[in-house]
């Protein structure tokens, strides 16, 4: 079982997104994760992606409950402790939201948001997910 990966708040939104493609492309080629996912779809017609997405979202906010990080710090687990636990952020749905739709060869990207400060610089607030059908 692996342990969910902690990164101290640093502001530096690069290395959490490098932290969970990380754990992303590790999930995505689980043969575990694509168990799982295979079993949310199992009734559904595979090659229709919007449907599988769908499915495979709607699964997730079912079952994970949403949690925000201490204060300072940035936790980034990886699918496998996410679905365990059942809870995370912004970061952890994505995880493992991707992790399930790559396992069954469904493309997606990382999706980051911002807003700026009254000195111009960028503050990172949310990461999402993407996917292309």
């Amino acid at each position: 079982m692996s342990k969910p990966i902690m990164q101290q708040f640093s502001g530096d939104f690069e290395k959490t997104v490098s932290i969970m493609q990380k754990l992303i492309r590790n999930g995505a080629i689980d043969p575990k994760a694509r168990t799982e996912a295979v079993g949310i779809i199992r009734d559904l017609d595979a090659r229709n992606f919007d449907l599988c997405a769908e499915a495979i979202y709607n699964r997730l906010c079912d079952k994970i409950k949403y949690v925000r990080d201490p204060a300072h710090a940035e936790y980034v687990c990886d699918w496998f402790n996410v679905a365990r636990l059942g809870f995370g952020d912004c970061d952890d749905f994505t995880v493992l939201g991707a992790t399930m739709l790559m396992a069954i060869g469904i493309t997606c990207q990382i999706k980051v948001t911002a807003y700026q400060t009254h000195n111009g610089k960028p503050i990172y607030s949310h990461v999402y997910l993407e996917y292309y059908s």
